[in-house]
């Protein structure tokens, strides 16, 4: 039986399973990947090239069962290229990447001088790193973690403008000396 579609649950990227693997490594952020049995198939939007031999994990519609979920014991070690919007190979993340890069990038340069400038760009990569789980960096904040898809997204929300105000301030602080 074929798998239609697995993604890593980190990054997006898609991951190349075996027949029988119970893990698997991401090639592009490296992350540990528990494969598990849910019980239902998920829908099949696209042929993949890897396939599992039939067994417990077959649904009722002969579609695979089987979901990919982080690792809980094995923190997943981060690359940071390629950047976020480019490693799930998807087209439409990406467009939307270089659009958000190109955004970022074009108020830095209309910023009041380039100290400004550079801590606008930190600031927003920060939010970017904190939204896409780019470096890891931020995967142990509170809420993060939550298997709530709403309190993920409020959660990245609001420690997106604490970051992004932390950065402010430093930035404040440091053109005060």
């Amino acid at each position: 039986m074929k798998i239609e579609k697995t993604t890593c649950p980190y990054c997006g990227a898609s991951l190349k399973l075996s027949p029988g693997q119970k893990t698997a490594e991401c090639e592009y952020c490296g992350s540990s990947v528990l494969i598990t049995d849910t019980g239902s198939a998920p829908p099949d939007p696209a042929p993949a090239d890897h396939t599992l031999q039939p067994s417990e994990n077959q649904g009722i519609s002969g579609k695979s069962n089987v979901t990919p979920q982080p690792a809980e014991s094995t923190p997943g070690k981060h690359a940071l290229f390629p950047p976020p919007g480019f490693r799930s190979g998807n087209i439409v993340h990406m467009i939307a990447a270089v659009i958000g890069y190109l955004f970022i990038l074009s108020v830095a340069v209309n910023l009041g001088g380039l100290p400004d400038a550079v801590f606008f760009t930190i600031a927003s990569l920060s939010v970017v790193d904190l939204c896409t789980d780019w470096t890891g960096a931020y995967a142990r904040l509170a809420g993060l973690g939550s298997s709530n898809p709403f309190v993920r997204l409020v959660m990245k929300v609001l420690w997106s403008i604490v970051i992004f105000t932390a950065w402010i301030v430093i930035m404040v602080i440091l053109e005060q000396f």
